[in-house]
């Protein structure tokens, strides 16, 4: 089996968007098979040693490339609905 047996997204009701879209984003920006994930964050380098010290989250360090953020395909609906809601916000 390649692909992941289940996705959870739950924002507990506080997310801009439903769940079923912001799980519907990240199907379609994610490839979330072992090989993607391998691929997508370059894991086969020797920076382990690194992470091993002071953790792996929140430094400031190319070599830790889940620390940089994509960016994101939409569909124009989304996109729209996106503006729709900050324009709202900001009034």
């Amino acid at each position: 089996m390649v692909d992941p047996i289940s996705i959870h997204v739950d924002t507990y009701g506080t997310g801009i968007k439903s769940d079923k879209e912001i799980l519907r984003i990240i199907k379609k920006n994610f490839d979330l098979t072992p090989y993607g994930i391998i691929s997508q964050l370059d894991l086969k380098r020797p920076i382990y040693k690194k992470t091993s010290c002071y953790g792996h989250f929140g430094r400031n360090d190319p070599d830790f490339t889940w620390e940089i953020p994509k960016k994101l395909v939409f569909e124009i609906e989304e996109i729209k609905e996106s503006k729709e809601i900050n324009e709202k916000q900001q009034n």
